[in-house]
């Protein structure tokens, strides 16, 4: 039977748990897009792509991450967000992610297309677009 009420969530990454607490909803960057998941949802599993990932607590408390790759578990016990990235609103700052802007186009500019650190270039570029997307949340 499906659980009616708030599930628990964790947010794990390669270096640290990031969250663990219950929610009503999560809203994740799957790499084929957007899900939702709230109480009740069928297990599945998905890859992550680079986006905001959205936790809201049964108070309407919400949490949000800049999130990059990995994968999102659903399951009867509750939804596990084991992610490549996840760095909270609180930890994101504009002016910095700005800067790092900066710095990877300049990057960009100066290698080679068959180069190998192009792709990985590329693959910061959307890194740093995604928290700079989540961080100018701070201001709303």
């Amino acid at each position: 039977m499906a659980v009616a009420g708030p599930f628990h969530c964790e947010v794990i990454t390669p270096f640290r748990k990031a969250a663990s607490l219950d929610v009503i909803e999560v809203i994740a960057p799957a790499a084929s897009g957007e899900v939702g998941i709230l109480p009740g949802h069928t297990p599945f599993l998905a890859m992550l792509g680079s986006g905001p990932l959205r936790l809201r607590e049964p108070g309407g408390k919400e949490h949000i991450f800049a999130c990059h790759g990995g994968f999102l578990q659903v399951s009867e016990k509750g939804v596990v967000v084991l992610a490549d990235k996840a760095e909270s609103l609180d930890e994101l700052d504009p002016v910095e992610i700005e800067k790092q802007r900066n710095e990877l186009e300049h990057v960009l500019k100066s290698i080679s297309f068959t180069s190998e650190d192009y792709a990985r270039t590329v693959s910061n570029i959307e890194e740093n677009r995604t928290r700079a997307h989540v961080a100018r949340q701070k201001t709303h």
